[in-house]
């Protein structure tokens, strides 16, 4: 008889833990801006100096 190999044993999250795609790109925008805000004030420290 062979030795079984145990699996390992996959969690799902359940659907209330899962993020919709608007919490995605809402998440992303959000990303995105503070970006363009951090992008904006090396710029403007760059000219102050």
């Amino acid at each position: 008889m062979h030795k079984a190999f145990q699996l390992p044993v996959m969690e799902f999250p359940l659907p209330g833990e899962v993020s919709t795609a608007s919490e995605e790109s809402s998440h992303c925008q959000k990303k995105r801006e503070a970006t363009a805000v951090k992008i904006a004030l090396l710029l403007k420290s760059r000219r102050n100096c």
